[in-house]
């Protein structure tokens, strides 16, 4: 992909709206009137504008967004899993998900996916590795980087 780095950010936000709220899980939002959404980092900054499309292309429903810094966000999911106020889609750290998993907090999305557009061939193995347990869906995987130390 190219471009800017902001138009980078819009694309990617964009492609993860469409694909958790559209094509891919069209049972996530039949029937819903509301969905809650966490964002987490500069994320937040883009899905904002694309969640007014959104509801615009969807008459009836509504998302709540909401932008957490990524420095309060585990705290703040922990948080909302004892007060048992969740959102129904959030962003979520690969090295979170078995420590959410052991408490009982992410609802498994194979049912959803049935029916998706969401294939496994779609992704890198280590990409669903670190979204899956007990070979069950916890979570899609949105975008991968490559740090390096460069010596």
């Amino acid at each position: 992909m190219t471009g800017t780095p902001q138009r980078i950010w819009k694309a990617r936000a964009f492609l993860s709206l469409f694909l958790l709220f559209g094509l891919a899980c069209p049972g996530m939002i039949r029937g819903a009137e509301e969905l809650t959404v966490w964002s987490l980092g500069v994320e937040g900054k883009y899905l904002s504008g694309l969640c007014q499309r959104f509801e615009q292309a969807n008459p009836g429903v509504t998302i709540h967004l909401q932008t957490i810094p990524w420095g309060a966000a585990h705290e703040k999911m922990v948080t909302g899993v004892v007060g048992r106020m969740t959102p129904d889609v959030c962003l979520m750290g690969t090295t979170w998900m078995a420590e959410f998993h052991a408490m009982n907090a992410l609802e498994p999305l194979d049912g959803f996916l049935a029916s998706s557009t969401i294939r496994e061939e779609d992704f890198f193995p280590g990409t669903l590795d670190s979204n899956r347990i007990g070979g069950r869906w916890y979570g899609i995987p949105w975008y991968v980087d490559t740090r390096v130390i460069f010596y």
